[in-house]
């Protein structure tokens, strides 16, 4: 299912120097793919969302985001070609993992 918004979740990431995915950084940016374990406006679901690293700009949420049942289903939603970084510890309860795809 794709859905346009996933009102109530940041509109930003966490400072990079301060998260799991910090060292994965190139200096051209990347995008981050954020899963979320039961939201509370999708109770008992999985969300995923992507952001655009832009650096000397900041973080772009993407407009579109996934909902699914079950973690197997959100996760076959992750672009090919990305590397799991978990969670940090700074992160909200409801992230489950994180996804980093590095620009060239």
């Amino acid at each position: 299912m794709v859905r346009k918004m996933l009102p109530g979740y940041p509109s930003r990431v966490p400072p990079i120097g301060n998260s799991s995915a910090g060292a994965l950084m190139p200096q051209r940016g990347a995008t981050v793919w954020t899963i979320y374990c039961r939201p509370s406006d999708y109770p008992g679901r999985w969300a995923m969302r992507g952001y655009e690293i832009v650096p000397g700009v900041g973080v772009q949420r993407h407009d579109a985001y996934f909902v699914a049942m079950t973690l197997e289903e959100i996760r076959s939603k992750v672009p090919p070609g990305t590397c799991r970084v978990g969670r940090a510890p700074e992160d909200h309860p409801v992230i489950y993992e994180c996804w980093v795809t590095r620009r060239a």
